[in-house]
């Protein structure tokens, strides 16, 4: 089942993506026109969110960060690989102002549409606060026994829990043979 959504998921993308470049094609539309396709664009993959970047101009939509924390974005993508899109779940991990604004956009997809300058596009998914379960408090400190420094079993069977902050969901391969694509 999870294969079959999986490949429902990529056929309709892909078919949104072949509609969209034959409307680009079609009508001589220039990179700087892509905006009026941003609609569309964020049907290709599952986002909260779209940035585009075309020579310095911002265009945003959804859940987004604002416009002076996306330029900081695009400064940060442009020490990326070049010809490849980026991913990742935690922005703020990569990019460390990004932590301040992780209920718009905690998760991007960046794809490169230009080489020189570097223009993006750029799909934003919002954190998603999960919590996990640990056997123990995995910060635990190490206590002084007979037997010297150890790390001593609990004395009940309670479960540690910890909320996990500042993450999106994770792009699939199936986002990332997308982006490719694109």
């Amino acid at each position: 089942r999870e294969r079959e959504a999986e490949a429902a998921y990529e056929g309709s993308s892909r078919a949104l993506h072949d509609r969209l470049m034959g409307a680009l094609a079609s009508g001589g539309t220039s990179l700087e026109n892509i905006t009026d396709f941003l609609d569309d664009i964020a049907g290709i993959v599952t986002c909260d969110g779209i940035g585009v970047w075309v020579n310095g101009e911002i265009t945003l939509r959804g859940a987004t960060p604002t416009a002076e924390e996306f330029t900081g974005l695009v400064r940060f993508l442009n020490r990326t690989a070049a010809s490849r899109a980026f991913a990742t779940q935690e922005i703020g991990a990569v990019h460390p102002p990004a932590a301040d604004y992780p209920e718009r956009a905690a998760g991007l997809l960046a794809i490169p549409i230009s080489r020189a300058p570097r223009d993006f596009l750029v799909f934003f998914r919002r954190e998603i606060a999960r919590t996990v379960t640990w056997a123990g408090n995995p910060e635990k400190p190490a206590s002084l026994g007979p037997n010297g420094l150890r790390l001593t079993p609990r004395k009940s069977f309670e479960a540690w829990t910890e909320v996990v902050r500042g993450q999106a969901a994770p792009w699939s391969a199936v986002d990332l043979r997308i982006a490719e694509a694109l």
